[in-house]
């Protein structure tokens, strides 16, 4: 059961909700039908492939059982699956069949008339019942609820001595107007500007949150604040999101600066990870630094991407919080004369893809799985058991002498030199 629990909670993860929960088990006994490895949005046919329906098909069932849940979704199981009353049947089902299969993420397209199709080609005996049941999202008790309720229904359907196939699916992905957002361990923002320190750009295609902006040019450090309303370059149906800001300095600063910053932000496809990941691709700051109101000079800088790449990067869907350091969003660059530029944003969430609903998605933190207190506790681990490891060879290398004094012998003669 622990299996799984930890499958479709590492779906809900990595899968986007396009995608819904597949479950087949059947009261056989004796079958050892093969599975095949389970990803993250994968057919139908994939997964009901030929080898394992004519391996069912072997125990001549009678019956096929087939639960479509209103918009069943994968944290359904995640979030709600941890209470021990909830899904108690499935789970019982689940556990005991070794023919079982847990499919977290699938594709919903014409989900039953590929099952209808798959079940007359390789089950045509099988009398087919499908039993729909709604559930009620209004809110999460009610939720809890009624998955009680269709839990209890299959329940109820399957006791009996017939030879069976069930499927448990969802014909229609969760969607997230519709969806309850449940608590959940992580980082989330809502667009609202909840006060009047940070400043929220709501725009058609990119969501974006800080507290502060500094720019450090040389030695010379200013607070930066909007200018103008920001503008952002995209029909968010391209994999390419530009945002513009306008900023110049917040009074009272050491120096008057006046920057333009432009971010650009891509969506690409990885093989590694198998999902598509955006990223900021590169940074221009055109700024103009007026220290004696006497002169001015214009800068363009495009900051090194190898500085924030791989740092300010999310999953497809998800947004990036970065608020613990700050200077974990410190962007890097050297202007042309040598001098040495800094831009810091504080307190950040960005969203670049994707913002349904006028909220942030389920947000990926920048401060990573190793604080500095995790490292050093690792370090000094580390010293500690290759001092015991050294004293233990060194006491093992100890060695008793090879010759005794005999009382009834001569006695030993050791020489001495000076």
């Amino acid at each position: 059961m622990i299996k799984l629990y930890f499958t479709l909670l590492f779906a809900s993860y990595v899968s986007c909700n396009d995608f819904v929960p597949f479950l087949t088990w059947t009261n056989m006994r004796g079958l050892s039908c093969e599975r095949l490895p389970q990803g993250v949005g994968m057919e139908l046919s994939y997964i009901l492939n030929k080898d394992y329906l004519q391996c069912l098909a072997s125990g001549n069932p009678s019956k096929l059982f087939v639960f479509s849940i209103d918009q069943l979704s994968i944290e359904d199981f995640t979030m709600l699956g941890r209470n021990d009353g909830q899904y108690r049947n499935i789970k019982s089902f689940i556990k005991s069949e070794a023919s079982s299969v847990v499919a977290p993420s699938v594709q919903p397209t014409n989900m039953m008339e590929n099952i209808e199709s798959l079940t007359r080609r390789y089950l045509p005996d099988v009398d087919m019942e499908v039993v729909h049941v709604k559930l009620d999202r209004s809110d999460e008790d009610a939720l809890s609820s009624s998955i009680s309720s269709m839990d209890s229904e299959v329940g109820r359907k399957l006791n009996t001595s017939t030879k069976y196939i069930a499927v448990l699916t969802s014909e229609q992905s969760v969607k997230r107007s519709e969806a309850i957002q449940l608590r959940r361990v992580r980082r989330q923002a809502v667009a609202t500007n909840p006060n009047n320190t940070e400043v929220l750009i709501k725009g058609p295609c990119i969501y974006m949150k800080y507290s502060a902006v500094m720019l450090t040019i040389g030695t010379v450090r200013v607070a930066l604040v909007p200018k103008a309303d920001p503008t952002q370059d995209t029909n968010c149906t391209n994999p390419v999101n530009v945002l513009k800001l306008s900023l110049q300095s917040k009074a009272g600063e050491a120096a008057d600066v006046q920057a333009d910053i432009s971010m650009n932000f891509t969506m690409k496809y990885f093989p590694m990870s198998a999902m598509n990941w955006w990223y900021l691709a590169n940074v221009t700051v055109d700024y103009t630094q007026d220290k004696d109101s006497s002169s001015s000079n214009t800068t363009s800088t495009m900051l090194k991407d190898r500085s924030f790449r791989n740092l300010i990067s999310a999953p497809q869907n998800w947004s990036l919080v970065c608020g613990n350091p700050d200077n974990m969003t410190r962007i890097f660059a050297k202007i042309q004369d040598g001098t040495n530029l800094f831009l810091e944003f504080k307190n950040l969430q960005v969203q670049p893809f994707d913002v349904i609903d006028g909220s942030f998605s389920r947000a990926v933190d920048c401060q990573g799985w190793f604080s500095i207190g995790i490292w050093t506790g690792l370090i000094i681990t580390l010293l500690l058991l290759t001092i015991l490891t050294m004293g233990l060879c060194m006491v093992a290398q100890i060695s008793t002498m090879d010759r005794f004094d005999d009382p009834k012998g001569k006695p030993l003669s050791i020489p001495q030199n000076d």
